[in-house]
């Protein structure tokens, strides 16, 4: 397993153990709840958190879900072989042995075709398919004057990866230049040029990893969030609701909003008061 793996890995397992799950802006209004990861002896290999629920992929191929209230089934897996994972708002989807593409909770909309990577987000998924184009599905912007959820397209070209956040979505070109789309608010969509290796997206700002090894942050940055670490060094970045997280050969650092549990980390969250059939549209804090 190489060290952009592992990094990636233990930058997934930080955001989980630390209380942040991202991509969501209500999770910084809500207090943090530590949720016990199901106890296993088995052999994991890839894991994602999403708003109140959590996967990880076995070595064999198997997904196991928990957390939440499964109230939209976000943790009730379909049977099969997998390669990846990724889960969003209150839906996850997950690219089979074959490629194709599996989505199970609030959504269960899967495009057809094969798939090489994906990433869900609150209300839109997007992967990188096996001739390297992008296909995005679901809604990723509010329209502001219908108020209303609107879809965004990725752009045309050759992708090697992509990350989706809550309003927005960008990837890496075949080059090593940066794509994003959807909502730019606080310029969160107006990535930098240069060359990069790695870009994960939070609700309101964006940080990559360029090929020197230098961070690079940008977009809303009330917290501090969009102002990266000095230095190099870093293989891979995790952004936050609020804040980002980066590992380097033997570096660890966080920035922006966060801290140590609170004393009300061992609560339980309230029960939803929504339908879940019909998760309500929240405003994009720009």
């Amino acid at each position: 397993m190489g060290k952009t793996l592992l990094a990636a890995l233990a930058l997934a397992m930080l955001l989980l153990v630390g209380l942040t799950v991202t991509n969501h802006p209500a999770d910084a209004q809500q207090d943090a709840v530590q949720i016990a990861a199901p106890a296993s002896t088995e052999r994991y290999i890839a894991i994602s958190a999403g708003d109140s629920h959590t996967c990880r992929l076995r070595d064999g191929g198997a997904i196991a879900c928990w957390g939440g209230l499964n109230g939209y089934g976000e943790n009730i897996v379909p049977d099969g072989g997998f390669t990846a994972v990724s889960a969003g708002e209150h839906h996850t989807c997950a690219i089979r042995r074959s490629g194709a593409v599996a989505c199970w909770g609030a959504t269960t909309y899967a495009p057809e075709g094969l798939f090489t990577q994906i990433s869900a987000a609150r209300r839109h998924t997007c992967g990188v398919r096996d001739d390297a184009s992008l296909q995005c599905w679901g809604y990723a912007a509010i329209d502001t004057n219908a108020g209303a959820l609107v879809r965004a397209e990725p752009p045309s070209g050759s992708f090697t990866a992509v990350s989706a956040g809550s309003f927005h979505a960008c990837a890496i070109r075949n080059d090593a230049s940066l794509a994003c789309w959807g909502s730019n608010g606080a310029g969160r969509a107006t990535p930098p040029s240069g060359s990069f290796t790695a870009v994960s997206l939070g609700v309101g700002h964006t940080c990559a990893v360029r090929d020197t090894g230098q961070l690079a942050c940008w977009g809303n940055n009330t917290d501090g969030q969009a102002v990266a670490p000095a230095g190099g060094g870093y293989v891979a970045v995790a952004a936050g609701a609020d804040h980002s997280c980066a590992i380097g050969e033997r570096t660890l650092v966080c920035w922006g909003a966060g801290g140590p549990p609170s004393a009300s980390a061992t609560q339980a969250p309230s029960a939803p008061t929504e339908d879940p059939q019909t998760p309500p549209i929240e405003e994009d804090p720009q």
